[in-house]
């Protein structure tokens, strides 16, 4: 006795291919998800780099000024001058709250004030490194326009102006909250005994 063998029928129907369209529901949903996302982060990568801009237009201020003194170091106490003039125009843009207490702000107040703006880890941060003590420095930025031209390589150099005012810039400024896609300024923590303005 012969096995029986399955012997397919001679023509085999094939089941239709799937169509791309219609996308199902769920596709759908997420083509819509990611154009939306891809929407939100273009939106908020403008918004970022709009708030920013006079940071980035200060820092190039200052890479051109510390390629001056490269070039040519006769005039520090009008470069110190400039610095200090471009630190208090970033204040006065990203604190516009608080331009009638910038604007009289000097000296000592004037560091306090500046040191009480950048973030409290970047302030423990900077407050462990002995070397740098960022508070000082900032003082001595401020008072070095008063200071006559003879004792200025004594009392700070351009390129270190230069990276106080750097370090302020990038940690000194409100962040920028992705929900509202504006600046929010940090809460003033100021050192004891100091008067906050405003």
């Amino acid at each position: 006795m012969e096995p029986l063998i399955f012997n397919p029928p001679h023509e085999v129907i094939l089941p239709d291919s799937i169509n791309w369209w219609p996308p199902s529901l769920p596709l759908i949903g997420l083509i819509l998800a990611v154009s939306a996302l891809c929407v939100w982060l273009v939106i908020v990568i403008r918004h970022y780099r709009r708030a920013f801009a006079a940071q980035r237009q200060a820092v190039t201020e200052l890479q051109l000024l510390l390629a001056q003194h490269e070039d040519n170091s006769n005039d520090t106490s009008t470069q110190l001058t400039t610095i200090n003039q471009i630190l208090k125009r970033v204040a006065l843009h990203y604190y516009p709250q608080e331009k009638s207490s910038i604007t009289v702000l000097h000296g000592q107040e004037w560091s306090v004030w500046l040191c009480s703006k950048i973030r409290s880890k970047v302030r423990k941060k900077i407050a462990l490194k002995p070397e740098n003590d960022y508070a000082a420095s900032l003082l001595l930025l401020n008072q070095s326009i008063y200071q006559s031209a003879t004792q200025l390589p004594n009392v700070i150099t351009v390129p270190a102006a230069i990276d106080i005012v750097q370090t302020w810039c990038k940690k000194g400024l409100p962040r920028f909250n992705l929900v509202t896609m504006k600046l929010t300024a940090p809460r003033s923590v100021l050192p004891t005994g100091a008067v906050e303005h405003g």
